[in-house]
């Protein structure tokens, strides 16, 4: 497997070679990418005399999948000619999908969730509901997927509200889903029972509560922001959150001994 950033360095370095003196730390850092596009273009003998960009189009869907497989296995930086090579090349959404549901390497599938979603790929995001019910992925990927299902939640309306409520463990990434969805009562429901069964991280539940855009919220918000224990940093997110539904909030509560408010009237 040929290391495309290797030869890049090696590029890079003998352009600094031969224009000694001619531009500044700050010039060269400037022209990386100018010369990272170029080097893109330039026959490498290391490739059979092609350029990278020719290297990588001449490639199959299936060997540009394998090299991504291949590059992350053995610790090799991946080169953007690649990915951006896979990006284009018909009949590499079977191989990427399959880098996802089988999940034997975390950074791969990574890559291949980006990649599906930069090919504007849909028929996977059911697949990301059933892998986010389970324990078998990281952190880092069940983000990932709800970011994706996030900003697709309609399409998926129907198998979250099914999923959701199956694991807690896994009901915060379909929460903020259902927060992304068109008005539906079935989503407002679950949305208010979540805010009012998670008064330990009220900011965050409210911040739910407003992005889904119903004003039938205000009364819940308006009710838990005279409740007593609430701290000024949920205080400020209930009260801007009232005032985002029209509300108003005529309460002045005394938080002389919150350690936050003190610390932001401090500064």
């Amino acid at each position: 497997m040929v290391d495309i950033d290797k030869l890049f360095e090696d590029y890079f370095r003998k352009f600094i070679a031969e224009n000694v003196g001619k531009f500044t730390e700050e010039e060269l850092e400037d022209k990386v990418a100018e010369l990272y596009d170029k080097f893109g273009d330039t026959p490498l003998k290391e490739l059979g005399d092609i350029s990278p960009k020719a290297y990588f189009e001449s490639k199959t869907a299936e060997e540009l999948t394998e090299m991504l497989k291949s590059e992350i296995e053995n610790g090799m930086p991946v080169s953007d000619f690649l990915c951006s090579a896979i990006e284009n090349k018909d009949g590499v959404d079977e191989f990427l999908i399959k880098n996802v549901t089988e999940y034997a390497n975390d950074e791969l599938a990574v890559y291949s969730v980006n990649i599906l979603n930069t090919r504007g790929v849909k028929s996977v995001l059911s697949q990301y509901v059933k892998l986010l019910q389970g324990d078998k992925i990281s952190e880092n990927l069940s983000e990932l997927m709800t970011e994706i299902l996030s900003e697709n939640a309609d399409l998926v309306k129907e198998e979250v509200i099914s999923a959701y409520g199956k694991d807690k463990n896994t009901d915060k990434y379909f929460i903020e889903v259902l927060s992304c969805m068109s008005q539906d009562e079935r989503v407002f429901d679950i949305l208010i029972r979540e805010f009012l069964d998670h008064k330990s991280e009220i900011s965050l539940y409210t911040s739910y509560l407003v992005k889904y855009g119903d004003e039938r919220a205000l009364p819940y918000l308006e009710k838990a922001i005279r409740e007593d224990g609430v701290d000024y940093a949920d205080f400020k997110e209930l009260k801007l959150a009232i005032e985002s539904f029209g509300g108003e909030c005529d309460i002045s509560p005394d938080f002389s001994s919150d350690e936050i408010y003190k610390k932001i009237k401090n500064n």
